[in-house]
Order: C-alpha cells, then sequence, then structure tokens
C-alpha cells in the first residue's frame, strides 16, 4: 500500500479485541517525552512522517514512538484509511501497515 509516496508491506490483520492495548493513548509518546533534548535529525523523522500521516489519511487517531534508545527509535500510529482502522509500524528499514478487524 502506498502512502503518500511512501510504500508500506501489508502484514495480517489484527484483531481489536485480541489487542485493546493499541488504543491506549499513553503508550504513544512524543519525541520529546523520550529524549530530553533530541537532536534536529530526530525531530526531523518524527514530524516527517506525521505529516505523511496527517496529510494522507482520512483520519490519525494516534501517533508516536513506539520503542527508543540513544541511536534510533521506532514509530506507531492507528489511523483511518477509507473508513478502515489500520495499525502503521515504521522503522528505519521497514514500512508496515495492518489492518484492525472490530469484531
Amino acid at each position: 500500500m502506498i502512502i503518500g509516496n511512501e510504500d508500506f508491506k501489508m502484514k495480517k490483520y489484527i484483531n481489536k479485541n485480541e489487542n485493546e492495548l493499541l488504543f491506549n493513548y499513553n503508550l504513544y509518546k512524543t519525541i520529546y517525552e523520550c529524549y530530553g533534548r533530541p537532536s534536529s535529525t530526530k525531530v526531523d523523522i518524527y514530524n516527517y512522517w506525521k505529516n505523511l500521516l496527517l496529510d494522507n489519511c482520512d483520519d490519525v487517531l494516534y501517533y508516536g514512538v513506539d520503542s527508543y534508545n540513544g541511536w534510533m527509535f521506532t514509530l506507531h500510529a492507528i489511523v483511518k484509511i477509507n473508513d478502515r482502522l489500520c495499525y502503521v509500524y515504521i522503522t528505519k528499514t521497514r514500512n508496515e501497515i495492518q489492518y484492525i478487524k472490530e469484531d
């Protein structure tokens, strides 16, 4: 799936009832919550993906840092695309998206 100009690998759907933790807002940290003084490169990367999702998805319910250390971080988000909930996972080497089954 293409979002903006970025290619995302479609993974198997996930069941919302089995993954309620994904909808815990406390799991979605900003770059500033993770790093006291993030580098401009980290801020640029964080903002690039945030703006890409905001500009190309119907809605962005959650967006933030999933995990991080001193050198790198991963991002995740829950977005709506064509009225379907999707879980987005972004790393330095891959971009993944999964539909969220709400049954």
